[in-house]
């Protein structure tokens, strides 16, 4: 008896789920948002990154929507030593799952990321710091895609390569 209750309550809330899912993408898409033309934003991490950082106007430059986020690394300081460790995770986990799923996403579709993330892997950084690097050079772009209210262009140095 248990277990079918159980089973029940999950059926809603996967049913719920489907429908905020729906609904999020529905949304998104009719705004017709500038972030939607940056390669590897789809429509539910979209949404997700519009609803979480809310305006671009509260943000003066790209590494204070970073910090927001924070993907910016922890600074440890003593009287002698300085160091730096894995990065804060005090924003949004939400919104940090978003950006992760995002830089997945870029480093197959976007060519200036895929360029990217194979030199800093290369250069001796671990992955899991790389994909770091990524999704914060993924919100150095939606900062200044979102910020100016220009389309994300492909950079002149990368389309040539095509």
């Amino acid at each position: 008896m248990e277990i079918s209750s159980l089973i029940r309550i999950l059926k809603v809330l996967m049913e719920e789920k489907e429908r905020l899912e729906n609904a999020m993408k529905s949304d998104f898409e009719s705004e017709n948002h500038v972030i939607r033309s940056i390669p590897g934003i789809g429509p539910i991490t979209g949404a997700i990154i519009l609803g979480k950082v809310c305006g671009i106007n509260r943000f003066e430059n790209a590494e204070k929507l970073v910090a927001f986020v924070d993907i910016d690394p922890v600074i440890k300081e003593n009287g002698k030593q300085r160091s730096q460790r894995a990065i804060s995770k005090r924003g949004d986990p939400t919104l940090r799952s978003a950006l992760y799923q995002t830089a997945l996403a870029t480093i197959r579709g976007n060519p200036v990321i895929s360029k990217f993330y194979p030199r800093k892997v290369e250069g001796g950084m671990q992955r899991k710091k790389a994909m770091v690097a990524v999704s914060r050079k993924q919100f150095h772009i939606i900062w200044s895609v979102w910020h100016n209210n220009k389309p994300f262009e492909l950079p002149e140095k990368f389309r040539k390569q095509e």
